[in-house]
């Protein structure tokens, strides 16, 4: 079922949901969610939490997207500040885990020698 509804504290849901017995309404399925601070969730929903794959934009201008589990960023993903500077790598209930930084390009600025085809990482944990 598809639900355009206007909720309590201003917040908007255009998307799938279910009812549960007793006539309780839960989000499930892929849907966009506007919240009432301009926080916008596009993705999946189920029992209705961010469960799968999925992008919020938060009014700041940072972003994240990727995997949710529970409302939570898990699995891998890619969290964007408002500069643009991002994070791309794994995720375990909101926080980062290892990431690489690839200096090819620094390597090269300095050491011309060095062809910008040798990826070189560095792994930060």
């Amino acid at each position: 079922m598809l639900l355009w509804e206007k909720l309590v504290n201003c917040n908007c849901l255009d998307g799938e949901y279910r009812q549960l017995p007793g006539g309780t309404t839960v989000r499930s399925g892929y849907g966009i969610h506007l919240s009432a601070d301009g926080t916008i969730y596009m993705g999946i929903w189920d029992n209705d939490k961010m469960n799968g794959s999925g992008r919020l934009q938060f009014s700041s201008g940072a972003s994240y997207e990727g995997e949710f589990v529970n409302n939570c960023f898990n699995g891998k993903g890619q969290y964007t500040w408002p500069n643009g500077s991002h994070f791309d790598g794994n995720f375990d209930n909101n926080r980062f885990l290892c990431y690489f930084v690839k200096l090819s390009k620094i390597l090269n600025y300095h050491f011309p020698q060095i062809s910008e085809d040798i990826l070189v990482l560095i792994q930060l944990c």
